[in-house]
């Protein structure tokens, strides 16, 4: 999806004008997702039907700051990403710009949902705009102001009970949005979720520790937190996480799962006899993924959504 809004300044250092096409998610993620997909095109969760060529784009930066945002984002690939799509169990280590790359895809996001009229909230965005682009020009440029970012790194799961088949498919999926959550006794305040594939990435403008009083889910953000330097480990878990994003993992799911046809026994057996045979492992994930919802389908009596 393009989206041209004709914007006279670039949204981040609002001085230059911006280049005319500039992706809302990095490039490498597409190019992930086309070279690993059975067929040469992406799927939107929200629109499981749609067949698209290339990722949302909007003229939102100059090329300086495309510049600037490229190299974070590269660092993100090789420090983490890389990692998260190999599926490879360990702790890796990470500096300062995994946090500007992170920072980034929200910052262009919510003006994108801004500007296509998706945003459902009782708080103004227009100011966590302002100060996403603050916290994020002064990430790129060594300063301290460091925003509660989340990363949940996600796998395959063919006993997925709780959101029912589709889970996995949309778990390869690019997905993004935010809603306004309300603590007692505090305003309201957004959270941002974008999930590429296998990565959950969380934004929230009050710590999400704030939310529960558990010492040991306490202890889970804290491993998925995203410090200015730090390490993440694969496989890592978040019950406030999971809990948060829930009904949404539930509403994509089934709305995957509903727009395709069952497998049959003898699809089931050709898709794991393609990945037995396959020589590159990673390139046979979406058939991993066909293949646990297949499970879970065929056990449709022990999984209730939302339960």
């Amino acid at each position: 999806m393009k989206q041209n809004t004709r914007k006279a300044k670039c949204i981040l250092c609002l001085s230059a004008p911006p280049i005319p096409e500039s992706h809302i998610f990095p490039a490498f993620i597409v190019r992930w997702m086309k070279k690993n997909a059975p067929v040469n095109q992406l799927r939107w969760s929200q629109q499981p039907n749609k067949p698209e060529q290339d990722a949302w784009k909007a003229d939102y930066l100059c090329a300086e700051c495309e510049q600037k945002l490229s190299k974070v984002e590269n660092a993100f690939k090789q420090q983490i990403y890389d990692h998260v799509v190999a599926r490879r169990p360990g702790t890796f280590r990470y500096d300062e710009s995994v946090g500007a790359a992170v920072l980034s895809l929200f910052f262009r996001h919510l003006q994108f949902a801004m500007d296509v009229g998706s945003l459902q909230g009782s708080v103004s965005p227009a100011r966590l705009l302002d100060d996403l682009r603050l916290k994020l020009n002064a990430t790129l440029n060594g300063g301290a102001d460091w925003a509660s970012l989340y990363a949940l790194p996600l796998d395959f799961d063919p006993q997925a009970h709780r959101y029912g088949p589709g889970y996995n498919q949309y778990l390869l999926t690019l997905d993004a949005y935010w809603f306004d959550y309300c603590l007692p006794e505090h305003d309201p305040f957004w959270i941002g979720a974008v999930k590429l594939p296998l990565l959950q990435l969380v934004f929230s403008e009050r710590p999400l520790e704030e939310i529960t009083t558990n010492g040991s889910h306490r202890k889970e953000l804290a491993g998925c937190r995203i410090e200015k330097s730090g390490a993440m480990a694969i496989p890592s878990v978040s019950t406030v996480i999971m809990e948060l994003l829930g009904d949404n993992y539930v509403r994509r799911s089934a709305e995957i799962h509903g727009s395709l046809q069952p497998l049959s026994e003898r699809q089931v057996q050709k898709i794991r006899d393609e990945i037995s045979k396959h020589p590159d492992p990673y390139a046979t994930v979406f058939h991993e993924a066909a293949l646990a919802d297949a499970q879970i389908a065929g056990a449709e009596d022990t999984w209730v959504h939302g339960e």
